[in-house]
């Protein structure tokens, strides 16, 4: 079953989010413990052993803020998806300083909640997945969210991770599968958006700093792409 954590010190806006999550869900089993204190959540966490899945955190309370809180709630489940909420747009820079899926304004409260807890479910979704590939003639086993980009040469795919590059028989597309976080860029590489650190007119830069290139053929696309992802987050 999906858990859930949500955080507000606001009592009446903790109920509302809890109403919109579920709302979005649209059936989905969940289990949905709300806080008013970051405190206590920590607490619940570190006594029950609880690993949540998705937290949404309020930014802006007055013991914890919520990104802080965000960093000691990886300590104890690193696979956690968060999402923060704030009733002030000037927080929506400060929510980069640790890693996050979305940024919600409460005003687009329930505008924005399904998107956010879809693509929170879609990164779980790729946590989940795991592709066979070959490194020096050795067979193992990596998560797809770790893949950073793939390159098609031959009849061998090469997997491109910070740990290394990888080979695998499959297609680009077959190693994919139903990821919403790649998308192709050139007649050979498909690029994973969420390690792509900027964008230039013909290229990506990656989280380790590799250029893949982006021919016009697909140049509209990516672009697309790559800003629905900023936009999003």
């Amino acid at each position: 079953m999906l858990k859930i954590v949500v955080c507000d010190d606001d009592a009446l806006h903790c109920k509302e989010i809890v109403k919109s999550a579920r709302a979005a869900l649209d059936g989905t089993p969940a289990e949905i413990t709300d806080f008013s204190d970051a405190g206590r959540l920590l607490d619940y966490l570190s006594s029950t052993g609880f690993q949540p899945h998705i937290a949404l955190l309020d930014i802006c309370m007055p013991d914890q803020n919520g990104i802080i809180l965000a960093q000691d709630i990886k300590q104890y489940a690193p696979g956690c998806q968060i999402i923060f909420l704030s009733s002030f747009l000037n927080y929506a820079t400060d929510v980069y300083e640790t890693e996050h899926i979305y940024f919600i304004l409460k005003s687009q409260l329930y505008q924005r909640i399904g998107p956010a807890l879809h693509q929170a479910l879609a990164t779980l979704s790729d946590c989940a997945v795991q592709i066979s590939v070959q490194q020096d003639s050795n067979t193992c086993r990596i998560a797809l969210q770790d893949v950073q980009y793939m390159e098609r040469v031959l009849r061998k795919t090469r997997v491109v991770t910070l740990q290394g590059a990888f080979f695998s028989q499959e297609t680009p597309e077959a190693l994919i599968g139903e990821s919403g976080s790649f998308v192709r860029c050139h007649q050979s590489f498909w690029v994973n958006l969420k390690h792509v650190r900027t964008m230039g007119n013909n290229k990506f830069t990656m989280d380790n700093g590799t250029s893949v290139p982006i021919s016009r053929t697909y140049l509209q696309e990516a672009k697309q792409r790559f800003l629905h992802v900023l936009i999003r987050n």
